[in-house]
Order: C-alpha cells, then structure tokens, then sequence
C-alpha cells in the first residue's frame, strides 16, 4: 500500500493539489469579493491601463502558487524528519 503511493506521488501519478479542496463558504466568498473589487477597479481604469491589472492578478498568482508548492515542499520535509525520527531514534 505504501509502497504504490510513494511510487505514485514519484512518478507523477499523485498530485497532492488536485485534493485541496476550496469549496469552502470562507473561500468562496474571498472570491467573489476578489471578483467584485476587480471589476470595479477595472471599470475605474482607462482601456490603456487595464491589461496592467491583469498583470499584477497574474503576478500575484503566479506568487501565491510558489508559495503553495514551497509550504508542501517544507511540510513534507518536515513529516518525512518527523517519520524518520519516530522509526530510527533512540528511544529517550
């Protein structure tokens, strides 16, 4: 059993993001306010400076999503230590 999901997650088969669920109400209403105060800053815009917004949006996901991928690289750090110490330390 273990073996197939770390063979998998190796392999590419896993994707530990396609389980994160943000179906939440708390989630869903950051973005339909996000969605609201884009729009009205869009419509505040003149044409020229429009794609600049979407720019930053972009920017600023494309930001979030290193610091996603760096917090599962970092707790997985930590779980693979925190395993490792349980199986292999002296027992104190």
């Amino acid at each position: 059993m273990h073996r197939k999901f770390i063979r998998g997650l190796y392999l590419g088969e896993l994707k530990p993001g396609d389980s994160c669920n943000f179906e939440t109400k708390e989630y869903e209403k950051y973005q339909r306010d996000f969605t609201l105060l884009f729009r009205e800053f869009q419509d505040l815009l003149p044409e020229e400076h429009r794609k600049k917004l979407e720019h930053l949006c972009d920017a600023h996901t494309a930001m979030q999503g290193e610091v996603a991928i760096d917090a599962f690289v970092n707790g997985f750090k930590i779980g693979m230590n925190l395993a490792a110490e349980s199986f292999y330390s002296e027992k104190n």
